[in-house]
């Protein structure tokens, strides 16, 4: 989704007058972003209203075993 879809969500959800506090949680693969890229795609999300964010490398699953793939997964858990 982009900022403006998730500010149109949460500008939706204010309106129901929902009485309890709730979170916007987004899920992607930002592997092979650069840190700068994925702070300033993160940034906008999160002025937005999104407040939670899921690291999903999901293609990561089919080669799990190779070297390659699990060298991939670690820098990325490594990076945060």
């Amino acid at each position: 989704p982009t900022p403006a879809l998730i500010r149109e969500f949460t500008g939706w959800l204010a309106d129901q007058a929902i009485d309890r506090p709730f979170d916007i949680v987004l899920e992607g693969d930002h592997s092979e972003k650069s840190r700068d890229e994925e702070a300033e795609t993160m940034g906008q999300w999160a002025a937005a209203g999104a407040t939670w964010w899921l690291e999903a490398m999901w293609g990561a699953i089919e080669g799990v075993y190779e070297p390659a793939v699990q060298e991939k997964i670690i820098g990325r858990i490594l990076r945060g």
